[in-house]
C-alpha cells in the first residue's frame, strides 16, 4: 500500500498488528507501531488495542503495558488481557 502512496486506515492497521502477532513478526510489528504513532493513529482506540494484543503475544508485557496506559479508552478485554499476562508471569 505505503509502495503506491496509499496509507492505511484504522480498519486496516488493527489487522495488520494482528497479523504482526500471529505470524511472530514483532520486528515488523514494532516498525508498524511506529508508523502508528508518526502518522496520528495512536488516538485511535482499537489500534491500540491491538497493539498491547500483539506485545502481549509476543510476551513483551512491558511494552504492552506502555501501550495500555497510553489507550483513550481502556476497555475491559484490553485490561483482562494484560491482567491475565501478569498473572501468567507470577
Amino acid at each position: 500500500m505505503l509502495s503506491h502512496g496509499i496509507l492505511p486506515d484504522t480498519h486496516v492497521l488493527p489487522n495488520v498488528v494482528k497479523a504482526c502477532g500471529k505470524l511472530s513478526a514483532f520486528k515488523l510489528g514494532r516498525a508498524v507501531h511506529g508508523f502508528v504513532c508518526k502518522y496520528g493513529f495512536d488516538s485511535d482506540s482499537v489500534v491500540q488495542a491491538s497493539l498491547v494484543h500483539m506485545y502481549l503475544k509476543g510476551d513483551r508485557i512491558k511494552d504492552a503495558r506502555n501501550v495500555f496506559e497510553r489507550l483513550p479508552e481502556g476497555d475491559v478485554v484490553t485490561c483482562g488481557a494484560l491482567l491475565s499476562a501478569y498473572a501468567r508471569k507470577g
